[in-house]
């Protein structure tokens, strides 16, 4: 699940959950310059799941509603619980690396109609 699928108290519940794998992985220096960077979303995966690995399974347990301590995963699964992880805007926010959208053509439209004036 997205973190957008976790509401009112089932989400803060997720989150208190999610800050301990979150906070290690981002605590991580090396993997932060991976990210400053800019290089390839794979490369930071890899390095992730390498470096973190715990820390994923973690997540991904989370993330599906199991207990950490009795959570397993394949290699399939693990690849594609990472691709969803990547996925997911708010919890990529999380590391730093947000996708930059532009703005919407009504906020562009409000910005000129009130220059306009």
């Amino acid at each position: 699940m997205r973190l957008s699928d976790f509401k009112d108290e089932q989400g803060i519940e997720v989150v208190a959950k999610l800050l301990s794998p979150i906070g290690n992985i981002a605590a991580d220096k090396e993997l932060a310059a991976l990210r400053e960077h800019h290089r390839h979303m794979g490369d930071f995966a890899s390095a992730l799941l390498q470096r973190h690995s715990q820390d994923v399974m973690d997540i991904l347990a989370i993330l599906d509603g199991k207990d950490p301590a009795d959570y397993h995963c394949t290699a399939g699964s693990v690849l594609l619980g990472v691709l969803d992880l990547l996925s997911d805007p708010e919890l990529m926010a999380l590391f730093g690396l947000q996708r930059q959208t532009p703005a919407s053509s009504g906020s562009a439209s409000a910005t000129i109609e009130a220059q306009a004036e």
